[in-house]
């Protein structure tokens, strides 16, 4: 059969929208996939670490450093420039006295000097300490006594004064001939003047009592106190001294290094 000029038409428009789809479905499947990069490394069901990843712009906290111990020089200057305590002949109660450059001036207007002090290690801590003489001028009276100052590493400080004193020397009383250090301690050297042996002797002469003894500073009870640990192990302070030697025996009894009820017995 013959079709019609409109027939030809409407069949050729037919296979036009017929082969559209085919030609995008056939684009469709042939066109180029985006490239998916490298694969991924590792071993993809591995159990995560549990450790917070490192963060690169963090920053470490800072450290305070350790304080300085001080020097020799650092003690001195304290010393020079704070508060004392003071007792009389080495055995009285004390009184509390105010330094500046070294000087002060007590209610009574008796002087005091503060000299140059011995360095050591007084209590074996591995600080510096000093042995430091202070001179009290009365008129034309004076004596010296060697106080300890501890070396401190930290706080607000930088020395701590043990309030016993060691050594004493009198216009006519006891002499303090040297003052050493040693091993965690001090070594002393005096000439005592005995009561009774020497009442006869004038005071340019001295005393007759030549004793060498050592000493260190103990940590009793949370408090510093000067123990002898040679010629034999007593208290390390200045002792008031008989009044009578007349060769009687003391009451038997034991005594103790230092005040506190803890200290060692001797």
């Amino acid at each position: 059969m013959r079709l019609g000029p409109d027939s030809q038409r409407m069949r050729a428009l037919t296979r036009t929208i017929v082969a559209v789809p085919a030609l995008l479905l056939f684009a469709g499947c042939t066109g180029t996939t985006p490239d998916p990069g490298p694969a991924p490394t590792g071993d993809p069901t591995a159990e995560p670490s549990g450790e917070p990843a490192e963060d690169p712009t963090a920053t470490e906290e800072p450290t305070t450093p350790e304080p300085e111990p001080p020097t020799a020089a650092d003690v001195q200057d304290w010393a020079e420039n704070t508060e004392w305590r003071w007792s009389d002949d080495g055995i009285q109660a004390p009184i509390n006295l105010s330094f500046q450059n070294g000087e002060s001036e007590d209610p009574d207007g008796r002087t005091y000097v503060i000299g140059a002090g011995v360095e050591g290690d007084a209590n074996g801590d591995g600080i510096v300490d000093l042995a430091i003489p202070a001179t009290q001028t009365n008129g034309d009276e004076s004596q010296e006594l060697w106080y300890v100052w501890l070396g401190r590493a930290g706080g607000g400080s930088r020395a701590e004064q043990v309030i016993y004193p060691i050594a004493r020397t009198q216009n006519c009383g006891d002499i303090t001939n040297a003052l050493t250090a040693i091993d965690a301690g001090y070594q002393i050297d005096h000439t005592l003047k005995m009561p009774w042996v020497d009442d006869d002797r004038g005071c340019e002469e001295g005393g007759t009592g030549e004793q060498v003894r050592e000493i260190t500073i103990a940590e009793i009870d949370g408090a510093w106190y000067p123990v002898q640990t040679e010629p034999a192990t007593a208290w390390g302070g200045i002792c008031p001294m008989s009044e009578i030697l007349d060769g009687d025996f003391l009451p038997e009894g034991e005594g103790r290094v230092a005040p506190p009820a803890s200290a060692e017995r001797v």
